[in-house]
């Protein structure tokens, strides 16, 4: 049996007695606090698949929560650099522009970006993606931002004509 001490209680079915205002109040908020801890759990333990399903589940219930978008681009910012470090550009480059979709000013998400494009030499990309994350950062742009504009005007200058052929 169960004794009240000032609050009404309800019983729920494992047999665990919980005061009826955390009840309604876990009703009304939901149980997006727990998916977005279970996110961030997932999230620290490198489980990224698992931490991309639970911040859904979150923003499913709070679709406008600042922490909780912010959360999301960490975590498909992480799961697009893994994509990354594996070579798959394809994959990565979806989930990098996702966390850019719920956080623009996400500069980890633009760095990656960048990234991907220089491994796949489209220089101008790279450039704009590196300068905008050191932007957000306020600092200067990686080193791979440089590379890739000279190796930019290298390709300019293979395309240019040839001025002593013009000259014949």
């Amino acid at each position: 049996m169960t004794r009240r001490i000032g609050l009404l209680r309800i019983y729920l079915m494992k047999r665990q007695v919980v005061p009826i205002g955390a009840a309604l109040a876990l009703a009304i908020i939901g149980c997006a606090p727990m998916h977005a801890n279970l996110a961030r759990s997932a999230l620290q333990e490198q489980r990224l698949n698992e931490a991309v399903n639970e911040v859904q589940l979150a923003l499913a219930q709070h679709p406008a929560d600042p922490g909780l978008e912010h959360l999301a681009a960490a975590i498909y910012t992480n799961r697009g650099a893994r994509f990354y470090t594996q070579g798959n550009m394809t994959r990565a480059a979806t989930d990098l522009h996702t966390a850019l979709n719920f956080d623009p000013g996400y500069s980890a998400a633009y760095n990656y970006l960048g990234l991907v494009a220089f491994s796949q030499q489209n220089w101008k990309d790279a450039i704009v993606y590196g300068e905008r994350a050191a932007s957000l950062e306020n600092c200067p742009p990686a080193s791979w931002v440089g590379v890739a504009r000279v190796k930019m005007r290298a390709s300019a200058g293979d395309r240019a004509p040839d001025n002593a052929a013009v000259n014949r």
